[in-house]
Protein backbone atom coordinates (compact mmCIF):
# COMPACT_ATOMS: atom_id res chain seq x y z
CA UNK A 1 0.00 0.00 0.00
CA UNK A 2 1.64 3.07 -0.86
CA UNK A 3 1.76 5.85 1.45
CA UNK A 4 -0.82 8.06 -0.51
CA UNK A 5 -3.63 4.94 -0.10
CA UNK A 6 -2.79 4.90 4.18
CA UNK A 7 -3.26 8.57 4.22
CA UNK A 8 -7.00 8.14 1.95
CA UNK A 9 -7.39 5.17 4.35
CA UNK A 10 -6.72 7.20 7.33
CA UNK A 11 -8.89 10.14 6.02
CA UNK A 12 -12.14 7.83 5.16
CA UNK A 13 -11.97 6.19 8.58
CA UNK A 14 -11.79 9.94 10.23
CA UNK A 15 -14.55 10.95 8.20
CA UNK A 16 -16.61 7.72 9.10
CA UNK A 17 -16.55 8.60 12.78
CA UNK A 18 -17.84 12.50 12.08
CA UNK A 19 -21.00 13.44 13.32
CA UNK A 20 -23.89 14.49 10.71
CA UNK A 21 -23.48 17.82 11.49
CA UNK A 22 -19.56 17.98 11.02
CA UNK A 23 -20.22 16.80 7.72
CA UNK A 24 -21.60 19.95 5.90
CA UNK A 25 -18.39 21.57 7.48
CA UNK A 26 -15.65 19.19 5.94
CA UNK A 27 -17.74 19.09 2.38
CA UNK A 28 -17.31 23.04 2.47
CA UNK A 29 -13.41 22.60 3.46
CA UNK A 30 -13.34 19.92 0.35
CA UNK A 31 -14.89 22.56 -1.95
CA UNK A 32 -12.73 25.21 -1.00
CA UNK A 33 -9.53 23.07 -1.62
CA UNK A 34 -10.87 22.23 -5.25
CA UNK A 35 -11.25 25.93 -6.27
CA UNK A 36 -7.81 26.74 -4.79
CA UNK A 37 -6.26 23.68 -7.38
CA UNK A 38 -8.87 25.59 -9.58
CA UNK A 39 -6.65 28.78 -9.33
CA UNK A 40 -3.32 27.24 -9.70
CA UNK A 41 -4.58 25.16 -12.49
CA UNK A 42 -5.63 28.36 -14.44
CA UNK A 43 -2.66 30.73 -13.28
CA UNK A 44 -0.12 27.77 -15.11
CA UNK A 45 -1.83 27.38 -17.71
CA UNK A 46 -0.02 30.60 -18.83
CA UNK A 47 3.50 29.38 -18.00
CA UNK A 48 5.53 29.41 -21.66
CA UNK A 49 3.20 32.48 -23.07
CA UNK A 50 6.42 34.40 -23.55
CA UNK A 51 8.85 31.62 -24.83
CA UNK A 52 8.11 32.97 -29.24
CA UNK A 53 7.76 36.55 -27.94
CA UNK A 54 10.47 38.72 -30.13
CA UNK A 55 13.50 39.90 -27.99
CA UNK A 56 12.74 43.40 -28.85
CA UNK A 57 8.89 43.49 -27.65
CA UNK A 58 10.24 41.37 -24.36
CA UNK A 59 13.23 43.51 -24.00
CA UNK A 60 10.49 46.62 -23.37
CA UNK A 61 8.14 44.81 -21.55
CA UNK A 62 10.97 43.85 -19.04
CA UNK A 63 13.73 45.62 -18.64
CA UNK A 64 11.59 49.76 -19.66
CA UNK A 65 8.47 48.32 -17.52
CA UNK A 66 8.88 51.68 -15.48
CA UNK A 67 9.07 54.15 -18.23
CA UNK A 68 6.05 52.50 -19.73
CA UNK A 69 3.81 52.26 -16.40
CA UNK A 70 5.28 55.76 -15.95
CA UNK A 71 3.82 57.27 -19.11
CA UNK A 72 1.30 56.38 -17.84
CA UNK A 73 0.26 58.21 -14.58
Amino acid sequence: MTASQRLRDDIHKRIEKLHADQLQELLTFLISLEKDTTHIEKVLSFAGIFKDLDDEVFDDLTINLHENRMAYF
